[in-house]
């Protein structure tokens, strides 16, 4: 009980202040997470709660926004129109987001994703094509659907396939939870 009237009191004291303490970064990912608190505090804190329970899309001029300041693009390689930057920047990225409104939080996660599959599994033609359009925001909204009924997200044992017939794919199998 007296740790948690601690941590209590300690997160009072530090009202308005989104991290307490050292957080090990260095000087580079502590100015990202100051930066996108500012961010944050100016552009989506005064509406989240609205755009909430509304049921609202992120706006679209939010997602320029994040585009602009390079939330798409952040870990993806330079040559690939990338910032080339560590997976911690992303991890800081998108604390600050989702710390705010996880659907805005969530926009840079899906972006890396999607980036990181097309650049482990993707041919040159689809990485020259679809990459530096995931990292400018053009490409503004990605997902992958792996959630099956009897495995979950484990891609180990996913059974849906795509099957080529009379110039179409045609998707057998069953999603959940996309």
């Amino acid at each position: 009980a007296a740790n948690r009237a601690r941590l209590v009191a300690l997160m009072q004291e530090q009202a308005g202040n989104a991290t307490t303490g050292n957080c090990g970064l260095d000087a580079s990912l502590n100015d990202m997470r100051d930066s996108m608190q500012r961010f944050c505090a100016a552009r989506i804190s005064p509406h989240a709660h609205d755009w909430h329970r509304q049921n609202a899309y992120v706006p679209l001029d939010i997602i320029r926004e994040l585009a602009e300041l390079g939330v798409f693009a952040l870990t993806l390689p330079e040559d690939h129109g990338g910032m080339g930057l560590p997976k911690e920047a992303m991890c800081v990225v998108s604390e600050e987001l989702s710390r705010v409104w996880i659907a805005v939080g969530s926009l840079g996660t899906r972006a890396e994703i999607a980036s990181e599959l097309i650049l482990c599994g993707g041919t040159e033609e689809q990485k020259a094509r679809w990459l530096p359009k995931i990292a400018s925001g053009e490409w503004r909204l990605q997902s992958m659907g792996v959630t099956e009924p009897t495995t979950g997200t484990d891609t180990t044992k996913i059974k849906t396939s795509a099957v080529k017939k009379d110039g179409r794919y045609v998707i057998n199998g069953q999603k959940v939870w996309i």
